[in-house]
């Protein structure tokens, strides 16, 4: 049976949110204890059409972790594919949106 599978949208300009020492490095424990699996960009082999396999992603997708943040609103691609796609999805009761306020974390 597939686990859960949660997709983590971030802006690139914040990538200390996907370090071991932030919400998502704590909660990637889970993976470990639990049947759940984090996805995010930073798992695109080389080579791959990264649109194509983000979307496919955002469609196959239980959760959305979602890491806001300045650069995160500032982002065309985050606003207006990742987080419309979540809504959408949202609102046909297929995915469950989770928000952080990432962008209210001290950064170091």
């Amino acid at each position: 049976m597939p686990g859960l599978q949660i997709f983590v949208s971030y802006s690139h300009r914040d990538p200390q949110y996907l370090e071991n020492d932030s919400l998502l490095g704590f909660l990637r424990g889970l993976e470990a204890e639990e049947n759940v699996t984090f996805w995010f960009d930073t798992r695109l082999e080389a080579g791959t059409n990264w649109d194509d396999e983000i979307r496919a992603r955002l469609a196959s997708s239980d959760i959305a972790l979602v890491l806001v943040s300045q650069s995160f609103l500032d982002s065309p691609y985050c606003t207006n594919v990742e987080l419309s796609a979540f809504m959408d999805r949202e609102v046909e009761k297929r995915m469950s949106s989770f928000v952080a306020a990432a962008g209210l974390v001290q950064k170091k």
